[in-house]
Order: structure tokens, then sequence, then C-alpha cells
């Protein structure tokens, strides 16, 4: 039996709005799996097992998604509104991973594969990506009319942006 079903949430965020959506989330938490043993062996190093359920409401309808979660954190760690804000930070890590996966083609080949050059490229890489992503989110983004600015310009535009700008570059450094 789960335990969100007897037990009230120990922590609830308040409705946050996000991508045309409401999101809430609710933590549950427990501790008797400590020392859980299995086929692989003993899990000396768990501490704890989280529940955080993901109420998302679109056009009036809610949908619920469970989420488990299992950690080496000693239980007095973090509190319970800690965990939903690390919860929600965790995820908002993907954003990135998404992005030079789907738009820098990360994962579609290794761009080398020997020796001291794998770390190094990996930092340039990580540089880069930096660089485009302030350049992308600062520099290119205009203010709507109150004020605020607006939002990110497409990966697509960025890279035309950057591709047209190297190749005025060419061309004016080129002798001719």
């Amino acid at each position: 039996m789960s335990l969100a079903t007897v037990e009230p949430p120990e922590a609830q965020t308040d409705w946050e709005r996000r991508n045309g959506k409401c999101i809430r989330r609710q933590l549950w938490r427990t501790g008797p799996m400590e020392g859980f043993e299995n086929t692989a062996g003993k899990w000396t190093h768990l501490r704890q097992t989280w529940l955080v359920r993901q109420e998302t409401e679109i056009n009036g309808k809610i949908t619920t998604e469970d989420r488990y979660f299992i950690t080496a954190i000693e239980w007095h760690y973090l509190d319970p509104d800690q965990i939903l804000l690390l919860v929600r930070n965790h995820w908002g890590v993907e954003v990135t991973f998404n992005s030079l996966d789907l738009q820098w083609r990360e994962d579609s080949a290794p761009w080398c594969t020997h020796g001291e050059a794998i770390p190094a490229l990996g930092i340039l890489r990580l540089m880069a990506y930096n660089l485009v992503q302030i350049f992308r989110c600062c520099r290119l983004r205009g203010r709507k009319r109150d004020g605020t600015k607006s939002s990110p310009v497409t990966w697509r535009i960025t890279f035309k942006i950057i591709e047209h700008a190297l190749q005025l570059n060419v061309e004016y450094c080129t002798p001719g």
C-alpha cells in the first residue's frame, strides 16, 4: 500500500504556472527501506525513499504523475520544502542537456576519442555552450511593451545569426 494513500503529504508546493500549465508537487518520504537487500546485495548507502507526486492542471483537467527517488542523504539534512525544491531544480538541468543533445548534437557521435583531447574538447564545448546561451538569452532578447524581456530566440535563429557573423568575418578577412 502506498504511503500517499494513508498519510497526508509532508510538504506541498503552491500551484505554479509554467508553459500554460499549473503544477503542484507533494512529498512523502520513508526510511524503512534503509539497508534494503536484494539479489544485487545490501544497499548499505540507502537512507530514505521519496515519493514526489506532481499534479498538472491543463484546461481544468488534472493529471497526476508519481516519481520515486532513493537517496543516501541523512534524514534531517534537508527539510521537506528543500527536497521539493531539489527535485524541481533537478529536472531544470534537463533543459541544458536537452539543448546539448538536440541542438548541439552532443550524442550523435563522439567528437574526439583520443587521450587528453577528450576532456579538453569537453571543456571547450561547455564554454562555447555557456557563451552562446548567454548571447541567446541576454543579448538577443527584446523587450515587451511592459518593459519585461521577451522569450529567448530559438536555437535555430541563434545559430543562423552566428553563422552569418562568421561568414561576414570570413569575407572581411579574405584578401580580395
